[in-house]
């Protein structure tokens, strides 16, 4: 049994509506979030930048990355769900621009979690040539 049978040769996307007071609240609910969020990790980067004996451990320059990696994830991501709501349709390059920073620090995380690890890993197994092994360390001391 065909049931595209009314000479419609693809599928037609299906809208479904929702209230306005349903879309006005889901929208300011998750940019409330998002930039409380964001603010909240803007201090922590400001926290960092203030003080330059942050600048010589490498956990805290990863730590900073991984916050900073976040927060464009966070902003791509609110962005994205706001367009969904407000545009009926988006402009190719620009869906692919912001595409391609949610993908890129989506992956991002986790690689930047599995070095985070490792610099742990050998701050404890090798704590006597850590210095070594972390250029910056030396400069520190």
């Amino acid at each position: 049994m065909n049931s595209t049978s009314s000479g419609q040769n693809g599928s037609t996307p299906v809208r479904i509506y929702e209230k306005f007071g349903t879309i006005v609240g889901k929208n300011v609910t998750v940019v409330f979030l998002g930039i409380t969020i964001n603010y909240l990790n803007g201090m922590l980067v400001h926290t960092f930048r203030k003080h330059q004996v942050f600048y010589h451990n490498p956990r805290y320059i990863l730590f900073i990355h991984l916050v900073v990696n976040d927060m464009i994830q966070l902003t791509v991501a609110i962005t994205l769900f706001v367009c969904t709501y407000v545009f009926f349709t988006i402009s190719t390059p620009l869906c692919c621009i912001l595409l391609a920073f949610a993908i890129f620090t989506t992956l991002n995380t986790p690689l930047n979690l599995a070095v985070m690890a490792v610099e742990c890993y050998i701050a404890v197994c090798f704590p006597l040539r850590h210095p070594q092994l972390h250029p910056i360390s030396t400069e520190a001391e």
